[in-house]
């Protein structure tokens, strides 16, 4: 099967089979740009999440799936399709459609349980629990952070999503506009929604610390971070560093702000530490004035981490806070 035949294909079956509407279907192709600042922005945001960069032309082929999710609010499957056909050739077609078909159901249930609605209701009481928070990089998203609603730490926030699907694939959330917030009512209260989310945050994707020994099993990668009782020599090959992330590692940047975490890896760094965001999926941990640290800093700054970038600063972790060095 050829590439175009590929594409024609995927179309076809996410119209008969997830009954997407065809002109909600569209085809990007590698190179694109435009003028329209919404596009731009879009494209920009394409390429930093696919690929890790930053440009105005697409750096991949694009097929975005759109989907009426109610009350006005269209949610958008981007497919990397030229990475998926290289999968299909590998795995199979139904294999390599099975991602789309995931988050397609996610966004049937959300669309079942009103998840839009409560989001268009005016009622903080009827979205709070569906509040979450995601990292990123506030240089790279500037343009688009102006009108929502983030936590400004050194170089990157703390942006506050609302969680519309999650599936072993995929996670489905769109960002809060401060318009939303005072629609709830809740425009003085930013920071204490953000601490709520960040509560539901930890609650839906636990901290935890990957085991750093060699000879780990797959069970012994992961412990509980706030339930698991270890010390640093329990879970790392020289006690010199600790990764700290999520089960599904997804946004795990977040995770040293989630309630009790910095508190915890102080009593077990013994004190204040220094803290590496090497992309928005993972936070290097090390004791205070490792240069070690600085050169993973670095190394992040550059795109050196398996994800999109955040920081390329090394943070201090005290009784004070999450800060800067």
């Amino acid at each position: 099967m050829t590439y175009e035949e590929f594409i024609e294909l995927f179309k076809s079956r996410a119209q008969s089979e997830l009954s997407y509407d065809p002109a909600l279907i569209e085809f990007y192709k590698e190179g694109y740009s435009s003028e329209d600042p919404k596009v731009l922005e879009w494209i920009i945001d394409t390429n930093k999440r696919f690929c890790g960069k930053d440009s105005i032309w697409l750096l991949k082929d694009f097929l975005v799936l759109k989907e009426d999710a109610g009350n006005g609010v269209f949610v958008a499957q981007r497919v990397a399709i030229h990475d998926v056909y290289m999968d299909a050739e590998k795995d199979g077609f139904d294999s390599a459609f099975e991602g789309v078909r995931k988050a397609h159901e996610e966004i049937t249930r959300a669309k079942a349980g009103d998840v839009i609605s409560k989001r268009v209701s005016g009622s903080y009481e009827a979205i709070r629990e569906q509040l979450i928070v995601r990292p990123l990089n506030y240089g790279l998203h500037i343009d688009e952070l102006g009108g929502n609603v983030y936590r400004k730490v050194g170089d990157f926030v703390l942006a506050l999503y609302q969680l519309i699907g999650d599936s072993a694939v995929s996670v489905i959330s769109s960002k809060i506009s401060r318009d939303e917030l005072a629609s709830w009512g809740m425009s003085n209260r930013a920071d204490e929604v953000i601490d709520e989310a960040l509560a539901n945050t930890s609650r839906l994707f636990p901290a935890c610390v990957y085991d750093g020994r060699g000879g780990a099993t797959n069970e012994e990668m992961t412990a509980n971070f706030l339930e698991g009782e270890f010390e640093r020599k329990d879970i790392t090959a020289d006690g010199r560093t600790i990764l700290l992330s999520t089960f599904r590692t997804t946004n795990g940047a977040a995770s040293l702000f989630y309630p009790g975490v910095a508190e915890k890896m102080m009593r077990i760094m013994g004190g204040a530490f220094w803290a590496v965001f090497m992309n928005i999926n993972d936070v290097m941990i090390f004791e205070r004035g490792d240069k070690l640290a600085e050169k993973c800093a670095r190394m992040a700054k550059t795109g050196g981490g398996l994800g999109e970038m955040l920081s390329g600063r090394v943070y201090l972790c005290s009784e004070k806070g999450i800060n800067p060095v």
